[in-house]
């Protein structure tokens, strides 16, 4: 796992399963559009996570994370 994604995880993820879910996302994925100056709302959160959720088991594990990562803030991790 790549240090972005490693970081990611140490402050996200809460239930230390090295990935982040929902829930733990909500707080992600908030964080970087505020950070992107963007304005946010649960539709938005909702639509990313399910976008990066590429495996469909509703978690983001360390691959999907750095795509997130990329995506928002148009940086390739």
């Amino acid at each position: 796992m790549d240090q972005v994604a490693q970081n990611i995880l140490s402050i996200y993820d809460k239930n230390k399963n090295n990935t982040i879910d929902m829930d733990e996302a909500q707080k992600l994925i908030g964080d970087l559009l505020r950070s992107a100056g963007l304005n946010i709302n649960g539709q938005h959160i909702l639509t990313l996570f399910k976008a990066h959720d590429k495996d469909g088991n509703n978690r983001l594990d360390a691959e999907e994370i750095k795509k997130l990562i990329a995506e928002v803030t148009g940086k390739q991790q």
